[in-house]
């Protein structure tokens, strides 16, 4: 479709569903290279209890949720949402030991096709 903001993906049809091991802007599952979106859902192993901090890195608009259900309504940890460049946002949490479930959510307006995300923590892991 044509986005200048993240559609409630709920209430679309997906072209493709699938695994994938990476967060990035649909490289080899995308059918087109403007005007779409994706969303990743799974589960996260947390390590070590503590602050994290997470980032989405993506032009053009991106949320991430953690421990929260999607739906077009829900609050994101990070809101990098919009018709933009490469754009760069964080947000700390405390997590506790153990596997907590993570949705990102990304839509591809026009022109450059970049998503990221990263994560770090307070206790010695460097953003990754």
């Amino acid at each position: 479709g044509s986005y200048s903001n993240l559609p409630n993906l709920n209430n679309l049809t997906p072209v493709k569903t699938g695994v994938t091991d990476t967060v990035n802007a649909g490289d080899g599952i995308r059918t087109q290279d403007d005007n779409f979106a994706l969303m990743w859902e799974g589960r996260v192993y947390i390590p070590v209890t503590g602050t994290w901090t997470f980032e989405t890195a993506s032009d053009d608009g991106s949320r991430l949720y953690i421990d929260v259900p999607y739906s077009s309504g829900a609050t994101p940890l990070i809101d990098n949402d919009g018709a933009h460049s490469l754009t760069s946002k964080s947000a700390s949490k405390y997590l506790t030991q153990g596997y907590h479930t993570i949705v990102m959510t990304y839509a591809e307006v026009t022109g450059d096709n970049f998503m990221d995300l990263y994560w770090s923590n307070a206790m010695g892991l460097s953003r990754e």
